[in-house]
């Protein structure tokens, strides 16, 4: 046997003293600024997004692009935490609903996330004519404007007004829990 197993193991114990605090700096780094893990709280992202799900999204640091159906993790000032909601409108666009129709600039805008029949359900269930009530803003070339999924029960741009992008945080991602809501959010 001889040396090299004492020598192995003292080589070893070094590595894992000088490793260990970079792979911690690793760590803090990847979750911070690449991916960002989030728990869900809430029901205003449903179907999309449910109550308790956890999801890893993309670090806003990295894509400073916003795009429109992103959903995105933004600090709420109003809310005094950060929520989880859909970009509807971007800088300088008239944002408008009518008759649950999304138009942009005066063009309809088909919102091919919806479930019809989530839609329906709700709008039963709760005695609603519209799942989106009727209004118009015209967002200023450093706003974005937020809805959640879940219209009638959303706290979002419609009552804290338009957000910046400074406020959002991550973007898309993947539901990793639980299983059986596993998908991608691009």
């Amino acid at each position: 046997m001889g040396a090299y197993p004492i020598l192995f193991f003292y080589i070893m114990n070094k590595l894992k003293k000088l490793c260990l605090p970079g792979l911690v700096t690793l760590m803090l780094c990847l979750f911070t600024f690449i991916v960002l893990p989030v728990k869900v709280k809430g029901t205003s992202m449903m179907p999309t997004i449910h109550d308790g799900d956890f999801i890893l999204m993309t670090g806003i640091t990295l894509h400073k692009q916003i795009h429109r159906f992103d959903i995105v993790e933004v600090r709420s000032a109003a809310l005094k935490e950060d929520i989880i909601k859909r970009v509807i409108g971007l800088p300088g666009e008239e944002i408008s609903y009518k008759n649950d129709h999304l138009y942009i600039d005066g063009k309809l805008v088909e919102e091919p996330f919806f479930k019809l029949s989530f839609i329906q359900k709700e709008k039963r269930e709760l005695g609603l004519t519209q799942y989106t009530r009727d209004f118009k803003i015209k967002l200023k070339h450093n706003e974005y404007f937020v809805l959640g999924d879940n219209r009638p029960l959303s706290y979002d741009s419609r009552y804290f007004g338009p957000i910046h992008i400074e406020d959002i945080r991550a973007k898309n991602g993947y539901i990793i829990y639980p299983i059986k809501h596993i998908k991608s959010n691009d």
